[in-house]
């Protein structure tokens, strides 16, 4: 429940009703890049997937990669929300002044629609958030 705070602040801004544009928002200070791909190689994305997800009836993976900045010994929560479903909290450890990290979600095929990434650190500021959509 300890993301409840966040949750209600989304809904009382209207987040949700946001036009489907990737990265919706992000601290340009903590946050270097933000993508969503298929996978990870290297510590590097190997694609970017932007704002449409195919799913082709078969169950995905998708993973978030996120390059953070100043958070050294802190850690960053990635958040996975179907519409306004809480549907993953991955905790990742920052152990770097610039560092990449990652999670990655399992699609069911009938989790088609709305997909939204939040991006927070301990403080539960959000650092980023960002918004796809899941089609067959």
């Amino acid at each position: 429940m300890r993301y409840l705070i966040v949750i209600l602040v989304m809904l009382a801004l209207n987040f949700v009703n946001v036009a489907y544009a990737n990265v919706v928002s992000v601290d340009a200070d903590s946050i270097e890049r933000a993508i969503l791909t298929d996978a990870i190689e290297n510590r590097e994305p190997v694609n970017e997937l932007g704002s449409t997800v195919n799913t082709n009836q078969d169950t995905i993976e998708v993973t978030f990669f996120t390059q953070v900045l100043n958070h050294k010994d802190r850690a960053i929560t990635h958040l996975w929300f179907y519409g306004n479903e809480l549907m993953a909290e991955v905790e990742l450890d920052i152990g770097s002044p610039n560092w990449r990290t990652y999670s990655t979600k399992t699609i069911l095929p009938e989790w088609q629609g709305q997909w939204r990434v939040l991006v927070v650190n301990s403080d539960q500021d959000i650092l980023v958030e960002y918004e796809f959509n899941v089609e067959s």
